[in-house]
């Protein structure tokens, strides 16, 4: 398999012998994360001390496995700050992860090497004290792709550099290679007035322009709520923040009562529910994208309905920078015919679970260039 944007393929025997099982599985931005069998032993060797209170008094080691890869998978999870780098890291196919919590002395390293797609195995894990100054410079933050100067109470995963610098930087910022989720076709209206007819062509993941905010006073991670989910619809990356589940919930919540059963921890809920709408768009056999009936001008509206659905759900994406998207709410209503016609651009979108039609309509601005983004044109 060719590799791009610099990304080094994993060591040669990797993925000839047999993978060790999966202890548990979760994910950092964009990418996932794994524990696998051996991980732990390896790391209680000298740190074991750190880990007591997740053993609790446990002598089974299969369980003390299980206890501790669960509260590693907590603590990074759980952590206000994660820092991503390639600067420290000893293999081309790994990158560094630190962080340290408002009652932690040391960071917390973990290095991840790299496994397929946008997935990364945990080598190993130690804690080592840097002082403010290692981290000193500029972050970009994965969802707003906001380039910020360190400062200790910053909040949000962030990488040292951009998509460019590095192939991880790609994975973790969510901008997959042709390989992990390709665009096969795009059938679309032309975006300019001079052309004269439609044109089919090949769709090419090009990096989003850099952010307009880029070295404004003033703009961080404090003013955009953390990012719960964030998945790709065609060209375009959607994110869904905190409060916006809230939001939803205030009209539908009997529509998620199967998802959220009875959990009363809200933060547990709201992850739950942002899951399950990204699971149910990404997973759609078929999504109508349109400018009509939009409430601001950088926003779209998306609509999709399953077999067993009797309504439409629609769903409002809003720009943020680049080609980044947060969704704003969602609910249900009956289709009409303006909602089922019109429709000129077409993507077919290749996941690992079938493909995904992708229909977009420019009905108010024949222009748009949000419609346009979404065929991967970042103009």
């Amino acid at each position: 398999m060719a590799f791009q944007h610099n990304m080094v393929p994993p060591t040669a025997q990797y993925g000839t012998k047999r993978q060790k099982k999966v202890v548990c599985e979760f994910p950092v931005a964009a990418i996932r994360v794994r524990i696998r069998e051996g991980t732990v032993d390896h790391i209680l060797e000298k740190h074991s001390k750190d880990f007591d209170f997740a053993i609790d008094g446990e002598t089974y080691p299969p369980m003390i496995e299980y206890k501790v890869s669960k509260y590693i998978q907590e603590i990074i999870s759980t952590s206000s700050q994660v820092f991503l780098s390639v600067a420290r890291s000893t293999r081309a196919d790994s990158i560094m992860m630190y962080f340290r919590r408002p009652q932690d002395k040391m960071h917390h390293c973990f290095p991840l090497a790299y496994e397929e797609d946008n997935c990364y195995r945990i080598s190993t894990g130690y804690k080592k004290r840097f002082d403010e100054e290692s981290f000193s410079g500029t972050w970009v933050q994965c969802g707003s792709q906001a380039v910020v100067d360190y400062w200790p109470g910053m909040m949000g995963v962030f990488t040292r550099g951009s998509v460019a610098d590095s192939g991880h930087y790609w994975n973790i910022h969510g901008r997959p290679m042709q390989q992990q989720q390709p665009m096969i076709y795009t059938f679309i209206m032309a975006f300019n007035a001079t052309a004269s007819q439609a044109e089919e062509q090949m769709w090419v993941n090009t990096p989003p322009p850099t952010h307009p905010n880029r070295g404004r006073a003033g703009f961080g991670p404090m003013e955009q709520p953390l990012a719960l989910v964030q998945f790709l619809i065609a060209g375009i990356l959607v994110v869904i923040r905190e409060g916006t589940v809230r939001h939803i919930l205030e009209k539908h919540e009997k529509d998620f009562k199967f998802e959220i059963k009875e959990i009363e921890d809200w933060p547990t809920k709201e992850h739950i529910v942002a899951t399950y709408i990204k699971n149910t768009i990404v997973h759609a056999e078929q999504l109508l994208i349109t400018d009509e009936r939009r409430s601001k001008e950088n926003s779209l509206l998306i609509h999709m309905r399953r077999p067993v659905d009797r309504m439409f759900h629609r769903f409002v994406i809003t720009h943020e920078a680049g080609n980044l998207y947060r969704l704003e709410t969602a609910f249900k209503l009956y289709p009409d015919v303006s909602l089922l016609t019109g429709y000129m651009g077409r993507c077919l979108v290749q996941y690992d679970h079938g493909v995904q039609e992708v229909l977009t309509a420019a009905k108010v601005d024949r222009r748009n260039l949000h419609i346009a983004r979404i065929h991967g044109n970042y103009l």
